[in-house]
């Protein structure tokens, strides 16, 4: 029986951190954001998908701004909004939409819960997040239309912003199951979780590339290809810690990848190239400041790539000492 509400204002609290031990695991609800259209599609499907596989629950949100209930037209009069339209109104159409979308896109629509708020997006979804204790949000990245995609990434950009809990952007084309995965490895602990929640999420038989991006050097010299030689050994010797630290699962090939250039450019160049499903990176981030200011390399893997892109948040072992 599917269970519905609507609630016309949503809380500006900042919202508190997940009590999950590990962000990365897959042990909660599974939160899906929806606009109520077609848009959001292939994000219900990969949560429905990833749901059943793991014997999850799953959840939709649908959030509206509020509208204002007087505007102030060029001649500086304050004129009431019509009595037809209001946020009540919008929420209980919005309620609707989402309902028939539910039941024509997923087998399991009747299971699924389903809440309307009115407030700001991106706070609304971590907040809702937050109170299920969810353990993933999926969202829509949008059509290719540019001004489609760029309203969707910028949610997705809010949301990972502000969210402790692992945010998947599914692209409006996206296919699942997701078997070909990239993983961004920088070899810091939230790339290993990244890693972690790669294995978890990719369904076998599959692929995952852990990829490393070098820097370049301008003018490369004699000394420069022996210290090359140097980091290349030295970075293989941590992939194989990292691969001695994921699960092993059958039908399941992990493949370590050297690249060179621009991080983002690379990884968004190789998973085209190997037709990847899904895309893979830890965010950084100790302090508030630090994790407000998203990095420009997961900014432009949730506005650029062609798959879907799973962003693991901080944990709070990244925000302590090294010792």
């Amino acid at each position: 029986m599917t269970t519905n509400t609507m609630q016309p204002v949503a809380s500006e609290a900042q919202p508190e951190s997940s009590k999950r031990v590990d962000p990365w695991t897959l042990t909660g609800p599974i939160l899906v954001a929806t606009d109520g259209t077609e848009a959001s599609d292939a994000a219900l499907r990969a949560a429905e998908t990833i749901a059943r596989d793991h014997g999850l629950s799953t959840q939709a949100i649908s959030v509206l701004e509020p509208l204002a209930s007087m505007y102030a037209p060029v001649d500086g009069l304050m004129v009431g909004m019509p009595s037809t339209i209001s946020d009540m109104t919008r929420a209980e159409l919005r309620m609707t939409s989402v309902r028939e979308r539910l039941r024509r896109t997923v087998r399991t629509s009747d299971s699924w819960k389903v809440q309307v708020k009115i407030g700001q997006v991106s706070a609304s979804i971590v907040a809702a997040a937050t109170e299920i204790d969810a353990s993933l949000i999926v969202l829509g990245l949008g059509k290719h239309r540019p001004v489609d995609r760029l309203l969707g990434d910028e949610v997705a950009a809010q949301v990972v912003r502000r969210s402790s809990t692992p945010v998947l952007a599914v692209p409006y084309d996206a296919t699942v199951p997701l078997r070909r995965t990239v993983v961004g490895i920088d070899f810091s602990r939230a790339a290993v979780r990244a890693a972690r929640a790669a294995v978890t999420l990719t369904t076998p038989p599959g692929h995952i590339w852990l990829a490393h991006v070098k820097a370049p050097l301008d003018i490369p010299t004699e000394a420069y290809e022996g210290a090359s030689v140097i980091y290349t050994q030295g970075v293989l010797g941590a992939f194989k810690k990292i691969e001695e630290r994921l699960e092993a699962i059958d039908l399941l090939e992990v493949r370590p990848v050297v690249l060179e250039g621009k991080v983002a450019d690379e990884l968004l160049a190789f998973a085209t190239s190997h037709r990847a499903d899904l895309l893979v990176t830890g965010a950084h981030g100790r302090t508030l400041v630090e994790r407000l200011l998203i990095g420009s390399v997961t900014t432009k893997l949730l506005r650029a790539a062609q798959c879907a892109v799973l962003v693991i948040p901080p944990y709070r072992e990244d925000r302590e000492p090294r010792v």
